[in-house]
């Protein structure tokens, strides 16, 4: 343990986001890899599906502007081929999306598709992307089965569920109770938010009182709240996206549980520019890398980078690392 964390500091994490990618390309070129890494003048086309309507259309509008702020940074070209962007609604919906794929690919013969906040519509495209054979950078959704997914052409660059709800079980369960009741909306994305709680949290001795599962969109969340105050547990864990999130936490704190039982899961974007009153008292998901949010505000002045968030955050590093290999390639011949 204390060599591997002693390559850590050794490492910067521009250096090892580059290598990665640098290595990723590759191991794609050597099994036969598409079209996008041969040596070619031809715009690189890029396939951009993401929920830009729903409850989570503000992560889409994110990743979306931090792709564009960076690709107006480098004039839209990498290793002098210009980049096009084809951005596609996946509304939130596994159908939908997975139709919006296959259009990208067959039809406006993109060469990589990037992007998908939704857990549910990125695992619905993964297995046609695998028979494809097409590049998949999955920049949003974190749902943990896709990291284990031996798919050469398949990059994760967004958090997993592990990475958020593991710590948490430990954490919780040391400092916080023994017995937790569990919220979190029904969808693949918030069971395996949860999955990756409850295995550790079990393991450590932890009791899980109750599980609840709230319908994707839900409004009001009373009956739910009430059934959580009657239990009167020491801690909840909770996890819905986007405006659910931002719904169930202003419920959680009108209806006195906040400061009874804290909330420590729900995502960063349900957190910004709430009341001081609705706000968690602890918070599981870790704040983003550079560049600062200054930084990009300074970047490009536009009305829709204002109030940039991690998503735009991280978007913005994840399309740096990628045309850094191009790029250095380029600048070495």
């Amino acid at each position: 343990m204390q060599k591997r964390n002693t390559l850590g500091r050794r490492l910067s994490r521009r250096a090892f986001m580059q290598s990665s990618v640098a290595a990723g390309a590759v191991v794609a070129s050597a099994t036969g890899a598409p079209r996008v890494l041969a040596q070619s003048t031809a715009p690189i086309r890029i396939g951009n599906v993401n929920s830009y309507t729903g409850g989570i259309a503000y992560a889409g509008e994110n990743n979306l502007n931090g792709m564009n702020l960076y690709f107006d940074s480098i004039n839209w070209t990498v290793a002098g081929r210009k980049i096009e962007l084809v951005k596609e609604d996946d509304q939130f919906n596994p159908q939908v999306g997975l139709q919006k794929a296959k259009k990208l690919v067959e039809s406006d013969k993109v060469d990589l598709i990037i992007g998908i906040q939704a857990s549910n519509v990125a695992l619905a495209v993964l297995n046609y992307m695998k028979q494809q054979k097409a590049f998949y950078i999955v920049s949003g959704a974190g749902t943990d089965a896709i990291t284990w997914d031996r798919y050469p052409y398949l990059f994760r660059t967004s958090i997993s569920t592990y990475q958020l709800s593991t710590p948490m079980a430990h954490y919780i369960y040391d400092n916080l109770g023994k017995e937790v009741v569990t919220t979190a909306s029904d969808y693949a994305g918030g069971r395996d938010v949860m999955a990756q709680f409850k295995g550790p949290y079990l393991a450590k001795g932890g009791k899980v009182l109750k599980e609840i599962w709230t319908p994707l969109g839900t409004t009001d969340f009373s009956a739910y709240l009430t059934d959580i105050k009657s239990i009167n547990p020491p801690v909840t864990y909770d996890f819905m996206p986007g405006a659910d999130g931002v719904r169930f936490i202003q419920q959680y704190s009108e209806f006195g549980l906040k400061e009874k039982m804290p909330s420590p899961a729900l995502p960063p974007s349900t957190r910004r520019r709430r009341p001081r009153w609705a706000r968690p008292r602890l918070a599981s998901f870790p704040r983003s890398p550079i560049p600062t949010l200054s930084t990009i505000r300074r970047a490009r002045n536009s009305p829709r980078l204002l109030n940039p968030n991690t998503n735009t955050r991280r978007t913005y590093l994840r399309i740096m690392a990628m045309s850094a290999p191009k790029r250095s390639a380029r600048h070495s011949s």
